[in-house]
């Protein structure tokens, strides 16, 4: 007798469908997903208002989803069957034939004036020596390789917009032009949102004229290759294995790198370190963090280079692969990341510092509320 094919599917599926959830619930959970860079939503805990106001059920179905067993296989395999039908975006990310690339929106388009307010009036009330970087993302640089049709923002015009709303005090530096006539060089990870240090050194190189140093060129630096598998924010948001792993590279002064003295401080820790360069991520998923570790309130770099010049530097994470670059030109260099910040005293006393130098990706400048705390400070 043939057996029933239908009543054994459906069968398979009530299994499936109650062993799943009941095999998730049961397993021990991880706190941390290294492939995603976040913490996992925890069990929420029951109250009346909780449940009465929907938040728990709400909360709940994020921790389900979170901790979902096989979690990464049925996302890759969703993933999978999007490609399977030509799909080119994941997750708002572009898949093209040599690099991923993350798709950028503004959902405020007055954030970015705002936030330029923010660093004139800054600017103007300390009276500091100011510059302003504005990096574009991959999307603005590798137009040409997007799917067809793909909606993008014209980066370039953009950031010229807001650099037309900046006080005279403030210089703003030019880095689209010299990224863009490097666009064949590995300026930008293929499997992240970061430039490489390669890109961070036309960074670099493009703003010695607006802080007043000559920069050293490329035949300086001894590169080392810290690592080749290094996948990033992008392959964490897609889970596709069609881009080879990026390569960490560490610029090394020719003549030796200068010793240094790296303080990180958050809230009342301190830490030191004797390098800019944080090794113990190249063993991690985050590998990015090799360059000056995780995003922290406070981070300063003491150096032998005698001149007693010190540089502040208002930023996100595109500054720290630039750090190995600016070491050679400054006493000290500070970093602040105002995501932590309340008030300036907090942390440092601008009267300390005789630059500033603002450096934000395209994607925190039209997008990061944090930038206006400035006006405030």
């Amino acid at each position: 007798m043939k057996p029933n094919k239908p009543k054994a599917n459906i069968i398979i599926f009530f299994v499936l469908l109650l062993l799943l959830p009941i095999v998730t619930i049961i397993l021990p959970k991880k706190e941390f997903s290294e492939n995603e860079n976040r913490y996992l939503e925890e069990f929420p805990k029951p109250t009346l208002s909780s449940i009465k106001d929907k938040s728990f059920m709400s909360n709940f179905e994020s921790f389900f989803s979170d901790h979902f067993v096989f979690r990464e296989g049925w996302i890759q395999l969703k993933n999978q069957m999007e490609l399977a039908i030509n799909k080119k975006e994941i997750n708002g990310v572009y898949l093209t034939k040599d690099r991923l690339i993350e798709h950028q929106t503004i959902s405020d388009n007055g954030l970015a004036v705002e936030n330029m307010e923010a660093i004139n009036a800054f600017t103007k009330k300390y009276g500091l020596s100011s510059s302003l970087m504005i990096v574009p993302s991959a999307e603005g640089i590798y137009t040409d390789d997007l799917p067809a049709n793909a909606p993008h923002l014209n980066q370039k015009a953009i950031i010229e917009q807001i650099y037309a709303k900046a006080a005279k005090e403030v210089s703003c530096i030019d880095v689209f032009t010299p990224l863009l006539s490097a666009k064949k060089q590995y300026i930008y990870y293929n499997t992240d949102h970061h430039w490489t240090s390669l890109g961070a050194y036309n960074g670099y190189f493009s703003s010695a004229s607006a802080l007043g140093f000559s920069a050293l060129g490329l035949d300086k630096f001894n590169v080392e290759h810290a690592s080749h598998s290094f996948q990033g924010t992008l392959y964490s948001k897609t889970l596709y294995n069609g881009i080879e792993p990026d390569t960490i590279d560490l610029y090394h002064l020719s003549t030796n790198d200068p010793s240094v003295t790296v303080t990180v401080k958050s809230g009342s820790k301190q830490t030191e370190y004797s390098s800019i360069f944080f090794r113990d991520y190249l063993d991690k998923k985050d590998k990015y963090c090799t360059y000056m570790g995780q995003n922290e309130p406070f981070v300063s770099v003491k150096t032998k280079a005698g001149n007693g010049k010190k540089l502040l530097i208002v930023k996100d994470s595109y500054a720290h692969s630039m750090i190995q670059f600016y070491m050679h030109h400054y006493s000290e260099i500070a970093m602040i990341d105002l995501r932590y910040f309340t008030s300036l005293d907090q942390y440092i006393d601008i009267d300390d510092y005789d630059q500033v130098l603002f450096v934000y990706s395209f994607a925190s400048m039209t997008g990061d509320t944090n930038i206006k705390k400035l006006a405030r400070f």
